[in-house]
C-alpha cells in the first residue's frame, strides 16, 4: 500500500448523534466532502456527520465540516432543519415518519457549495432473531441471525456498540489530602468502557431462496483481551438497505480489501446518492440511508469462557514508599499501608503510577451504564 495516495475517512460521531463510524481507506483526492447521513424511522430522528477526506500523514485529527445548513424534506413538502450539536455533527428529532413517503437531504456548506441527495424510502427492518457467540481458537466470535417471511428485506447492514467492565491492575485504598495519606472514598478501580463498530458489516440473502441471514460472523474479539476480563456486552443494530445502498457499501468494502493495486475501483466508481448541485463531476463520499433500526443486546461473562482466557496486565509494578519519603511521591497513587509484624502503624505505603491504579487512565468511566 502506498500511503501517499491513500485517504482515510474518519466520521466522528458523538453520543446523541449516530455512532462514530470510520469508513475504509479508498483511493481519492483529499478535501472531498464526506457525508454520513441516516434517517432512523424508529426514533424519528435524522443525523448527519460532515467531514473532509484527508491524506494519511494528516490523519491525526479529522477536519469536520462546521457551520453548514442542512435540511431534511419529505415528499409531501415537510421540511426539517438540522441543528449542529457539535462540530460537524447535525441532528433533528420528531420527524414525521411515513413509509409511504420519501425523504431528501439538502446541504449548504459555509463556503456556499450546495449538495442534495436522491430521495430515499424508509425501509422496514425485521427483528433480530439471535445474537450468539462462540469461543474459537482465534478469540470470541459473534454471530447474528434474522429473517423476513415477506422476503422484502434482502439487504442488511449491521453496526454495534460494545461495552465492557474492567478493573485497574492495582486497587488504591488511600489518597493524598494536603500531603497526608487518608482512606480513599471514591472508586477508581472499577470502570466501564464503550466502543463503536468501525467496519462495513453488510449481508444479503439475494442468492438464497429464503430471506434469511443465518449466523453471519460480524465481529471477532481476538485473544487475549481485557474486554472479557469481567463482563462484556454488545448491542447489535440492524438496518435494511436498498439495493443501491447495499451496492455502495459493497464497493467500499471491496476497496478496503484490494486497496493499493492498479485494479482498484476509483472513487468515481463508488457512486454516492449525494451530489453537488452545481458540479456533478465533484466526487462526494458517503451515503444517505433511511430505515427503521432493530436491535438486540447480549452479555458474556468471564466465567462462561475457557479458563486460559483470563487477561493479565504484567506491565505494572508496585513499589514501597517510606513515610519519610512520601513528600517526593505526591503524584503517585497509594495502594495500601505496609506494616512490620504486629505494628498497627504503617512504616510506608505501596504505590504505583496513575496508569496502573486509576482505571480511567485506560479511557473508561467509573459510572456504571444504566443497562448493566
Amino acid at each position: 500500500m502506498k500511503p501517499g495516495i491513500v485517504i482515510i475517512l474518519c466520521l466522528l460521531l458523538l453520543s446523541g448523534c449516530r455512532e462514530p463510524y470510520q469508513p475504509p481507506t479508498i483511493l481519492a483526492q483529499s478535501n472531498l466532502l464526506v457525508v454520513d447521513a441516516f434517517l432512523d424511522g424508529g426514533d424519528r430522528s435524522c443525523s448527519v456527520v460532515l467531514s473532509r477526506s484527508q491524506n494519511v500523514p494528516d490523519s491525526k485529527t479529522t477536519p469536520m465540516e462546521k457551520n453548514a445548513t442542512i435540511q431534511l424534506e419529505d415528499s409531501e413538502g415537510g421540511v426539517y432543519t438540522l441543528k449542529e450539536i457539535t462540530d460537524g455533527n447535525y441532528s433533528v428529532s420528531n420527524v414525521t415518519i411515513d413509509t409511504k413517503m420519501k425523504y431528501q437531504l439538502s446541504i449548504k456548506t459555509k463556503a456556499g457549495k450546495s449538495y442534495q441527495s436522491d430521495y430515499v424510502e424508509i425501509k422496514n427492518t425485521p427483528p433480530i432473531d439471535t445474537v450468539t457467540w462462540a469461543a474459537t481458537g482465534n478469540g470470541l466470535q459473534f454471530y447474528v441471525s434474522t429473517h423476513d417471511d415477506e422476503k422484502k428485506s434482502i439487504y442488511y447492514q449491521y453496526r454495534f456498540v460494545e461495552t465492557w467492565a474492567y478493573v485497574a491492575p492495582f486497587e488504591s485504598d488511600y489518597i493524598f489530602q494536603k500531603g497526608v495519606p487518608v482512606p480513599r472514598t471514591d472508586d477508581i478501580y472499577h470502570c466501564w468502557s464503550t466502543a463503536l463498530s468501525s467496519e462495513i458489516l453488510i449481508a444479503t440473502s439475494a442468492k438464497l431462496s429464503e430471506d434469511v441471514i443465518s449466523n453471519f460472523p460480524f465481529y471477532l474479539i481476538t485473544k487475549p483481551s481485557e474486554k472479557y476480563l469481567i463482563r462484556y456486552s454488545i448491542l447489535v443494530k440492524q438496518n435494511v438497505l436498498t439495493s443501491d445502498a447495499y451496492f455502495y457499501w459493497q464497493q467500499l468494502q471491496k476497496n478496503t480489501e484490494k486497496i493499493g493495486t492498479l485494479f482498484d475501483p476509483q472513487p468515481s466508481q463508488v457512486l454516492s446518492n449525494i451530489q453537488n448541485i452545481d458540479n456533478a463531476d465533484e466526487p462526494v463520499l458517503g451515503y444517505f440511508n433511511a430505515s427503521i433500526t432493530t436491535e438486540k443486546r447480549i452479555f458474556v461473562s468471564l466465567s462462561e469462557l475457557p479458563r486460559d482466557w483470563f487477561f493479565r496486565n504484567t506491565a505494572c509494578r508496585a513499589d514501597t514508599v517510606l513515610i519519610a519519603d512520601l513528600g517526593r511521591h505526591l503524584t503517585d497513587i497509594l495502594l495500601d499501608g505496609v506494616y512490620k509484624g504486629a505494628d498497627l502503624n504503617p512504616y510506608g505505603y505501596s504505590s504505583t503510577n496513575t496508569a496502573c491504579a486509576d482505571c480511567r487512565a485506560a479511557g473508561g468511566t467509573t459510572k456504571k451504564p444504566d443497562f448493566w
